[in-house]
């Protein structure tokens, strides 16, 4: 019995460095790390392109105009309505009332700000002529389309970002104010309007969505680079031996 179990040791030894070796060769067969040629240009590695998110999303434009800015639009009416009520509740003082007229005004007009952009603002469908305008050929046509059309994405998705701070201002700061007013019914309705002009940015629309996915997708290209190498190591009885050792290297 004892020869068997130093046998099943002795098994069990050899079977567990190979197996670790073994399971170590097959992640490494399963990276592929870009070549420091691919690095330099990033944009023609991204997947998808920015070309291919622009052209994907360019019907929505036009077949859905009015979900871009919704919650925008959705803020300013609540605050319009908010204003709205205040100025027709009794109760309101001269004071109030004035800031209600003022707040009609702000949520007014950023409701016809986005109805605008809705209408007119396409960013994307614009672009995809002038990307196919670029006759130049090879890896430097090519590269120059990305790059335009990543130019595009985060243009797009910084002037969303202007208009949802722009409704945070002005749609929440007359939620706010209407907030002084004695009325339940206005408190009530200041009180969902301020939480309203939050929404904003907590649901990013199409646009900015688009351009975070894409810096995501971007920066994987850049991860860890695997290696395994044979490196000798010094055990307790300080005798070398070469052991398998399991490198990631990360690009920062």
């Amino acid at each position: 019995m004892k020869g068997v179990k130093k046998g099943v040791k002795k098994g069990v030894k050899k079977f567990v460095p190979l197996f670790w070796l073994t399971t170590i060769t097959l992640t490494l067969l399963k990276s592929q790390p870009l070549t420091a040629s691919a690095l330099q240009y990033p944009e023609l590695n991204v997947v998808p392109r920015a070309t291919t998110i622009i052209s994907r999303t360019a019907k929505t434009e036009t077949q859905a105009p009015f979900s871009r800015f919704l919650w925008v639009q959705i803020s300013s009416a609540t605050s319009l309505t908010t204003a709205l009520m205040t100025t027709n509740a009794s109760t309101t003082g001269p004071n109030l009332k004035d800031e209600a007229t003022a707040g009609i005004a702000i949520s007014s007009g950023t409701l016809l700000l986005t109805l605008g952009l809705d209408f007119m603002y396409t960013p994307y469908r614009s672009s995809i002529k002038n990307i196919s305008s670029i006759k130049t050929r090879g890896q430097r046509g090519e590269l120059e389309r990305q790059r335009y059309a990543e130019e595009v994405i985060r243009e797009a998705a910084m002037l969303s970002k202007k208009v949802a701070w722009l409704s945070f201002l002005g749609n929440g700061g007359t939620a706010a104010a209407m907030l002084q007013s004695e009325d339940k019914d206005v408190k009530v309705a200041a009180a969902i309007a301020t939480a309203v002009s939050l929404m904003p940015f907590i649901m990013d629309n199409k646009y900015q969505s688009n351009y975070s996915n894409y810096l995501r997708y971007r920066k994987r290209i850049y991860g860890p680079l695997s290696q395994i190498q044979m490196t000798p190591q010094i055990d307790r009885q300080g005798k070398a031996k070469l052991s398998p050792t399991y490198t990631l290297t990360f690009l920062l």
